[in-house]
């Protein structure tokens, strides 16, 4: 049995396990705007000129004495490594850690085979194979007994592979078959499974699984499971945690000798620092105290600063800043205020003051990431609304509202009182502040009475939790791989549950169908959102699925649950000093991340010591 106050853990921390599992590396993009702490730390630089271009496994003569120095957000003492505990995951180290089923590579479009050698999503049953000469670290073989252990605890902690699942059973040593409730949408059951790590060896996470199955309440053994802080995890990826190492600025993740891919690796391993801010990790990278890092905003301007040795790898992100609404506020809860906002606003102007080399607006605002919006939309883009400035729109839209503009260009109630709220923001991602500062500033010349108020991320975090907000500039998409897909995006947009377990943090109304014009202009429609969200997932006809993309980016579009002002790319970097990689513009960096994805590939050598 667990005690009130871990059950109370439980309750706040599983409740929310779909949706954090989804986050992936979103720490990444704490990353971008990070403050506190101190600047300390040691890295011990790279050395040689050579600049590693070209694809394809990359030759090194033997191994070099040499570690690669990098940066970790995550407090060294307070990162652990249960993956049903996400109350303090491993952060970054879970990229080393880990083997990835599969990845997917941006440029192509297409899923690269890891841990899971090939996959067949059937009508009724998914069947997938994993590689057959895995090991965990203490020298057991990975078998498909591991990943069924894993799946079947998901369920107790709402997994999405549970969104389609009726069972899973390993059919033999290497082979794992998942029985589906109902029809599914093919490709977004491939973006659930492919997406997963191997990380639950069966003698380790086993016993949890054989309590519920002799009949102990799951929720008592889930409650033991969700709060135990694993210091010391059993890795199947090519690196594992040396926790003897660590100290408050120090990381260390070794190579594992005994790993079926350790010739591919010819360094010592990782060692990660954790920095006190933006412009500590700048200054690592720029003097050479860093060999790279897997994510880190750097605007142009200040990328000229950087020496040559450095590489930056731009991937399309799948967030970026916003404007997100509480629809449980009087005025923004009006669909005409949102849309006036928009037209209002000139949002090429707010990605070029944060940054005008790393930020996009997308083409349509739609809940679709900017990278797949004409993958999914195609020549039907046109028929969505742009929100190009227009300010004449902007105020027929308001005066639709009731609102008229007074002697003094306010735009004000029939109460005389002036469109005011307060904008909250993270006040240490420096270009989400740019994006809110130029927002705040258009909207305020146009007759709004409009304050920004930065917050620590924490506080943020909890405050917009709380729906303790009028508005916010804050990410309108996660930051994870899986987002590039419409499900997960449109999901976001509608039923968001980013930081409220049980409800939309911003109030967007889910029991109601959402009315909006209709896409030929021929009067109105009526769209469940919930509901077509479920067929989206249930639909195995690729132009069916389709269709319902179009269909809920149509009303995102006219109804605006959220304003995304920008997306950005990812930003990684890599030092060619003393290091060998393709080059920084090939299709095989278009990776999250290439910093532990490469010498996974052979793709990442040490040149000299």
């Amino acid at each position: 049995m667990v005690d009130s106050q871990s059950h109370k853990k439980y309750d706040d921390v599983v409740s929310r396990r779909k949706f954090v599992a989804l986050t992936g590396v979103t720490g990444a993009a704490a990353l971008a705007g990070c403050t506190g702490g101190d600047d300390e730390g040691n890295g011990d630089d790279g050395n040689g000129d050579d600049d590693g271009n070209g694809n394809g496994a990359i030759e090194a003569d033997g191994d070099v004495d040499v570690w690669f120095e990098t940066g970790n957000w995550d407090d060294p003492t307070n990162v652990q490594f249960n993956p049903f505990n996400p109350a303090a995951l491993g952060g970054q180290l879970d990229e080393a850690l880990w083997e990835e089923y599969a990845k997917y590579n941006l440029e192509h479009g297409e899923w690269i085979p890891y841990a899971v050698t090939e996959w067949d999503i059937g009508e009724e049953t998914v069947t997938f194979e994993i590689r057959d000469d895995l090991v965990w670290s203490d020298g057991e073989d990975v078998t498909a007994e591991d990943i069924v252990v894993g799946m079947r605890l998901d369920e107790y902690q709402d997994g999405e592979i549970w969104d389609f699942a009726e069972s899973v059973e390993a059919v033999d040593d290497t082979t794992v078959e998942i029985t589906l409730e109902d029809t599914a949408n093919q490709e977004v059951v491939e973006w659930v499974l492919l997406t997963r790590n191997v990380n639950t060896p069966e003698h380790v996470f086993g016993e949890y699984l054989d309590r519920i199955d002799d009949g102990e309440d799951p929720e008592d053994v889930m409650g033991d499971l969700a709060t135990w802080d694993d210091r010391e995890p059993v890795t199947c990826g090519p690196f594992y945690f040396s926790d003897e190492e660590s100290t408050n600025q120090h990381m260390t993740a070794p190579a594992m000798d005994d790993h079926p891919d350790a010739d591919e690796i010819n360094f010592n391993g990782y060692h990660m620092y954790e920095r006190g801010s933006n412009e500590a990790y700048h200054s690592s990278l720029i003097d050479g105290e860093f060999d790279g890092l897997l994510s880190l905003f750097v605007s142009s301007e200040l990328l000229q600063t950087f020496p040559d040795t450095v590489d930056e790898i731009q991937i399309p992100g799948t967030f970026g800043a916003g404007i997100i609404f509480n629809h449980d506020h009087d005025i923004f809860s009006e669909r005409e205020v949102r849309q006036a906002m928009a037209f209002a606003t000139d949002w090429e102007l707010a990605a070029q003051n944060a940054d005008p080399e790393s930020k996009q607006v997308p083409a349509v605002p739609c809940g679709i990431t900017t990278a797949a919006i004409e993958d999914y939309l195609g020549d039907d883009i046109d028929d969505y609304e742009s929100y190009d400035q227009d300010q004449d729109r902007a105020a027929e839209l308001l005066e639709d509202a009731g609102f008229e503009q007074d002697d003094n260009g306010d735009w004000v109630d029939s109460s005389g009182d002036t469109i005011s709220a307060t904008i909250v923001y993270p006040s240490g991602w420096s270009d989400f502040v740019a994006a809110a500062e130029t927002v705040a500033s258009q909207l305020n010349e146009f007759g709004f009475d409009l304050e920004l108020e930065g917050q620590e991320r924490g506080t943020l975090e909890e405050n917009l939790g709380n729906s303790d907000f009028e508005l916010a500039n804050f990410e309108w998409n996660e930051g994870a791989i899986q987002f590039n897909h419409p499900y997960y995006s449109l999901r976001h947009n509608f039923r968001n549950r980013q930081l409220d377990p049980d409800t939309s943090f911003f109030n967007y109304p889910e029991s109601d169908t959402i009315e909006v014009p209709a896409r030929d202009g021929d009067g109105t429609i009526e769209v469940d959102v919930v509901q077509r969200l479920n067929d989206l997932a249930s639909e195995s006809d690729e132009d069916e699925a389709n269709e319902i993309i179009k269909e809920l980016a149509w009303v995102v579009n006219q109804d605006m649950p959220m304003l995304p002002i920008q997306s950005k790319f990812e930003q990684s970097f890599l030092s060619n000093d003393g290091w060998e990689y393709p080059d920084p513009e090939s299709d095989d960096m278009q990776i999250l991340f290439p910093l532990y994805w490469l010498p996974k590939q052979g793709q990442l050598k040490a040149t000299e010591e």
